[in-house]
């Protein structure tokens, strides 16, 4: 947190937030409260313009700056982080579908394929990671298949939650 304020003024603000949980929409969220100054106070977010609502909404997980005025034009400008929560994708009833219709065939990534075989769980794993990067630059599945950008974060969200086996 990176706290600004007007010197001499009384005026503070404080936040609290939700974590964005959701892998394909956003819904972390920030709310402020104002206190000292002299009130009504009012609330500038990433538009630039100032209102009286004091949460914001739908945010994906990162860093946001809030700029609180109070009556007089004294502002405290206060920067929040909002967490990334654990998004749940399931291993077995989403990534391993997508595996298997994509990437788990002859020549590429199936059974007899040693460590690229991605129909055991600890290869896939092992290779989370570079399966997130080759993914979300498109390099991957070779060939006619292509992901969809769904498929894509999908993929990006199982894999930052851990790569569990879930």
């Amino acid at each position: 947190q990176v706290d600004i304020g007007a010197a001499n003024s009384t005026l503070n603000a404080t936040f609290s937030t939700s974590a964005d949980n959701e892998c394909l929409t956003d819904n972390g969220s920030i709310t402020v409260t104002a206190s000292g100054g002299n009130g009504p106070y009012r609330y500038g977010w990433a538009s630039g313009a100032f209102g009286t609502n004091n949460v914001l909404g739908n945010l994906k997980f990162g860093q946001y700056t809030v700029i609180v005025k109070d009556a007089n034009d004294c502002q405290k400008i206060i920067s929040v982080q909002v967490p990334r929560g654990n998004t749940d994708i399931s291993y077995a009833a989403v990534i391993k579908p997508i595996l298997d219709a994509n990437c788990n065939d002859s020549g590429c990534h199936s059974a007899g394929t040693g460590s690229r075989n991605w129909t055991v769980f600890s290869n896939v794993k092992n290779s989370a990671t570079n399966i997130k990067l080759r993914t979300g630059n498109r390099s991957m599945p070779i060939g006619d298949k292509k992901l969809t950008q769904d498929e894509i974060d999908k993929i990006a969200c199982w894999v930052d939650d851990g790569a569990n086996n879930n």
